[in-house]
């Protein structure tokens, strides 16, 4: 790490040699060539932009060009990027570069997809990508993926907050792999947005622990060689990049840097945390599906489904490549109860195959850790930064099968001096949609007006929520002396049920 100004500090990743050639020696102008990216967005119309620059790219007035890194005399006013490069032809993309480059942008687009920022390898110009000012709202970086190594050993370089800087001031990435591009691009996007490394005892890149699918890394370590790797807050055994003087002394929550520090923050919540404002599933037949975002640490969806009895099968998986969370799902009830719970130590998705009884039922979807990171031999991760796309499937039992509910209403006696008389209208089997039923009094014995206050209605029962309902009517009361007397509350006009007991009949003593 070169020790300049935090205005001018710039970031090396693996770099074990000097400053690049490549960018203090000026070089013989080259042609950019016109290449073909595909047109990848993460976030389209985004204000803020992290864009994957692939077809090569010309940096002129910035602090590349004006810095004599060596101290030497010499700057260079011209930097010439060819594009991305992996067969020797550097006039076109082949399949395989095509679906590297494709690659890369998904596993650095899932590493931002909790933030309200663009991951885009379309170029939105310049002024998009410059902060002109304090009224300027789009802002972002530009990352440059090169084939131009010039025999560096750096898998690329950045300054720090450059960002938020007021020039097109590009990372530069120089690696190829799909992988390695795309850990490159977001450790040397993130020093953009003001995080430094995460080392450990000894070491100024920490490399992970652990093995198979749950082996982990810090994005802002060396992420090359582990499936899982995520934003981090020095929740790893040794880590240096910790405490207040973190992150050039905002702290050792990269998540909280990067979303206060920049100008966006988050995506907005897509779906519910509770039951009451839980997204449907999908249905198409027997099958569902849906998908979501676990944008924040604390952040849970829920899904609801309904089913006949049966056989039901889940399974809630992360994105891929480059998945960032780790799935926790649990399956409730219609009142509420946990049913069950898949958390399985050795793989990132959650799965359920359950006999369950006819019902609605609510799906949880968490972010989770595994292991204990911080122990002296780590395995896994804390669930701190266990963000990311998640994609839900899974078959249930045909609702054509499954019969309507049924309506009842019951008998009441009061006495005439009790001053109401409440009915209750009960909902029976199972509920896949809302209902409704209208009520109404009827005189018999007992008339409206003398002996009670007639009183009609629509009653509604909603998915998780109560079964029952009341109606209460007045009962005048007089000082003549009567005999018994009765009336009626009738049910009709149900919806999404069946009115099996249609008839309430209140009986009035004197």
């Amino acid at each position: 790490m070169n020790k300049l100004p935090r205005s001018r500090l710039f970031a090396r990743w693996f770099s074990r040699r000097h400053f690049r050639r490549h960018f203090i020696e000026v070089l013989e102008p080259r042609c950019v060539l016109t290449l073909t990216v595909p047109a990848l967005s993460s976030l389209p119309g985004a204000n803020h932009t992290i864009l994957l620059d692939f077809d090569g790219h010309v940096t002129t007035n910035t602090e590349w060009n004006t810095y004599d890194f060596d101290e030497d005399g010499d700057v260079n006013p011209l930097i010439n990027s060819p594009g991305y490069d992996i067969d020797g032809n550097a006039t076109s993309f082949s399949s395989t570069e095509l679906t590297r480059i494709e690659e890369a942008w998904k596993r650095v687009s899932e590493d931002y997809i909790p933030f309200n920022v663009n991951v885009t390898t379309v170029d939105p110009g310049v002024e998009a990508l410059r902060k002109s000012g304090a009224s300027d709202t789009r802002w972002g970086i530009r990352v440059v993926i090169t084939a131009d190594t010039e025999g560096s050993e750096a898998g690329g370089i950045a300054y720090i907050d450059s960002f938020n800087w007021n020039t097109d001031t590009p990372a530069f990435v120089y690696v190829t792999g799909a992988k390695s591009v795309a850990e490159a691009v977001s450790h040397e996007a993130g020093h953009s947005l003001g995080l430094d490394h995460d080392g450990a005892s000894g070491s100024e890149y920490y490399s992970g622990h652990g093995s198979g699918n749950t082996s982990w890394a810090p994005i802002m370590g060396l992420g090359y060689y582990n499936s899982v790797t995520t934003w981090d807050r020095g929740e790893f055994f040794g880590a240096t990049n910790r405490g207040s003087s973190a992150n050039f002394g905002e702290g050792s929550d990269d998540l909280a840097v990067i979303t206060t520090l920049n100008g966006f923050g988050y995506r907005n919540d897509d779906h519910g945390n509770t039951n009451a404002t839980a997204s449907a599933l999908a249905v198409s037949g027997t099958s569902v599906s849906g998908s979501g975002i676990i944008e924040r640490t604390t952040d849970i969806d829920v899904f609801r489904f309904s089913t006949a009895a049966g056989l039901v099968t889940l399974d809630i998986s992360p994105f891929t490549p480059g998945p960032n969370l780790d799935v926790k799902a649990s399956l409730y009830n219609s009142g509420g109860t946990l049913v069950a719970t898949s958390n399985p130590s050795d793989v990132l998705n959650a799965s359920f195959s359950l006999i369950l009884t006819a019902g609605q039922y609510y799906v949880s979807i968490d972010g989770t850790g595994v292991g204990s990171p911080t122990t002296s031999s780590p395995t896994g991760y804390t669930d701190y930064a266990s963000l990311g796309r998640y994609f839900v499937t899974g078959t249930i039992i045909d609702l054509e099968t499954l019969p309507l509910p049924e309506l009842t209403i019951n008998d009441v006696t009061v006495n005439e001096d009790a001053g109401t008389a409440t009915f209750t209208v009960s909902l029976i089997g199972t509920l896949t949609g809302a209902v409704s039923v209208n009520y109404a009094t009827v005189n018999n014995s007992a008339v409206a007006g003398s002996d009670f206050t007639a009183k009609s209605g629509s009653l509604t029962f909603s998915l998780g929520g109560s079964t029952t309902r009341s109606v209460t009517v007045s009962i005048l009361n007089d000082t003549a002396v009567e005999s018994t007397e009765n009336f009626f509350v009738n049910l009709s006009t149900a919806v999404g049920a069946t009115i099996i007991d249609a008839q309430g009949r209140a009986t009035i003593t004197d």
